[in-house]
């Protein structure tokens, strides 16, 4: 058995700010991936209590300050995965990019190159297309209320958008979204939840398509039920259903003939209070028609009589043969 190993986190490093942080996340999610079945939030918040420091001490001065993420670090308490997402958001609010980026035609490539990873979740690449906006020096429309877009962050975020639609690997959630001619000029996150809603639409679709086929499939084969024994399947349904009960009905008065046979014939006896049937030779007699449709077969019957004698309850079994 090959021991368990552990990652050396060299390629990540701890955080000093020469990056941006969402850019360090990325990296040292790619460094335990293959270390860890899953990344649970108690070893997210264990690695980041030991890399996390910035830039002379800021982040972690940020994070004492912090006390939802300080539980987690101290072990408090026990964060979970919504905890992780929570941590990243503020994060990344509270440290965007600090160093200007001096290679412009590097943004530039990148905005072209702009595509969603075969594996990648909607989230996943709607943070790197975020990213890639503040590299830009544009920032998103909503959330800014109080400071309107100047016009060359209105054309910056523009060209993110629509990079950003046009770069959605499903073909069809991306052919539904570029038919709406206001998504290019709206917020890079209402394009975001644009398209979840598309994706929903699709599944809804699917799931109406998948039950019409299911609905098709039945009436072809009632279709060729009525073809091949010329009378609708509901009916035969029906039919076997009533030849059941009456099968059962005639059973049922059968024995309760011979209880009342009985009662007569033992009530006039002193101290007999009164006699019937047990069930058990009727599930017998019943579970023979059912396998052989037939009559009784037999005059005889085996029948358990309960004799319930005297005042005090006191009672005995007999056995009868008609």
């Amino acid at each position: 058995m090959a021991s368990k190993t552990y990652p050396t986190f060299h390629i990540c490093g701890k955080y000093d700010g020469s990056i941006p942080v969402i850019r360090w996340l990325n990296k040292l999610h790619g460094v335990l991936r293959p270390h860890y079945p899953q990344v649970t939030a108690e070893v997210f918040f264990e690695v980041i209590s030991i890399l996390f420091v910035g830039e002379a001490g800021e982040a972690w001065e940020w994070l004492d300050f912090s006390p939802k993420f300080i539980e987690f670090i101290d072990k408090e308490k026990e964060p979970n995965a919504k905890d992780i997402e929570e941590f990243k958001h503020a994060v990344t609010k509270k440290f965007p990019r600090k160093k200007a980026e001096n290679d412009t035609g590097n943004i530039q490539e990148d905005i072209q190159n702009l595509q969603q990873d075969p594996n990648e979740s909607l989230n996943s690449y709607h943070e790197r297309t975020q990213e890639l906006l503040r590299r830009s020096n544009g920032r998103d429309d909503e959330g800014y209320e109080n400071a309107q877009l100047t016009i060359p962050e209105k054309m910056i975020l523009s060209i993110i958008i629509k990079s950003f639609i046009r770069a959605i690997r499903d073909h069809e959630v991306r052919t539904i979204n570029l038919t709406k001619s206001t998504i290019l000029s709206g917020s890079l996150k209402g394009a975001f939840e644009r398209t979840k809603k598309a994706i929903t639409t699709i599944l809804q679709r699917e799931e109406i398509e998948r039950e019409r086929i299911e609905q098709m499939e039945l009436e072809h084969f009632r279709s060729q039920y009525l073809k091949e024994w010329c009378r609708p399947l509901g009916v035969s349904l029906a039919m076997r259903d009533q030849g059941q009960n009456r099968l059962l009905s005639k059973i049922q008065n059968f024995y309760e003939n011979e209880r009342n046979s009985w009662q007569i014939r033992y009530q006039s006896q002193p101290g007999n209070q009164c006699y019937y049937f047990s069930s058990k030779g009727a599930q017998m007699k019943i579970k023979e028609y059912q396998e052989g449709d037939r009559y009784l077969r037999s005059n005889k019957i085996q029948s358990e009589i309960i004799s319930y004698k005297g005042c005090n309850g006191v009672h005995h079994r007999e056995t009868k043969e008609m």
